[in-house]
């Protein structure tokens, strides 16, 4: 097997940037721009606090998605399918209300984007190890964090611009999807 391993073309390290960017993008709006805006709208910090629990529940189980992943259907199709579920997640919280009422749709959004993101990043990683030397490897990693780092600043900072400057967070969501579809 081993010999078959690298025969795929893998792709320069800076384009896994865009690959892991839905990823840091989710992070960066749940934990930024979702609190800001909910916060705005009368929602307790604690209820606030217990929806960024509920996102970051999967990734402390994320060491089953790489095994899920290997042993099912190609990194290819697990990502397509987990980008969707990310698109979707943003189109949900694009016409979901931001209010107190809203929370348990809300909290369904954040464990949903969560496990897309999760799954989404350990298919691009499986990607990079099917089709990239070893040598490779170290470059990609950078670039896989950087997109991690930068999407959550993205997701964050550009989204919550959005929402004071540019229609709210109906229309921050939904250009989060659109960068989403584009990578």
């Amino acid at each position: 097997m081993h010999s078959q391993t690298h025969q795929a073309r893998g792709l320069p390290a800076p384009l896994y940037a865009l690959l892991h960017l839905p990823g840091g993008l989710i992070s960066g709006f749940v934990n930024v721009t979702l609190g800001f805006v909910l916060s705005r709208h009368g929602v307790s910090v604690a209820a606030v606090s217990g929806l960024v629990g509920l996102y970051l529940a999967p990734t402390t189980w994320s060491f089953v998605a790489g095994p899920v992943i290997d042993a099912s259907l190609t990194p290819r199709l697990w990502y397509a399918m987990m980008v969707a579920v990310v698109v979707a997640g943003f189109i949900g919280f694009a016409v979901t209300p931001m209010t107190a009422a809203a929370l348990p749709v809300l909290g369904a959004l954040c464990l949903g984007v969560s496990i897309g993101g999760v799954c989404a990043g350990s298919a691009v990683t499986a990607a990079m190890v099917l089709t990239t030397r070893p040598d490779q490897r170290g470059p990609i990693a950078g670039w896989s964090q950087t997109a991690n780092l930068g999407g959550s600043g993205l997701g964050g900072g550009l989204a919550l611009w959005i929402v004071g400057h540019a229609g709210g967070a109906p229309t921050a969501a939904a250009a989060l999807a659109a960068i989403c579809l584009a990578a």
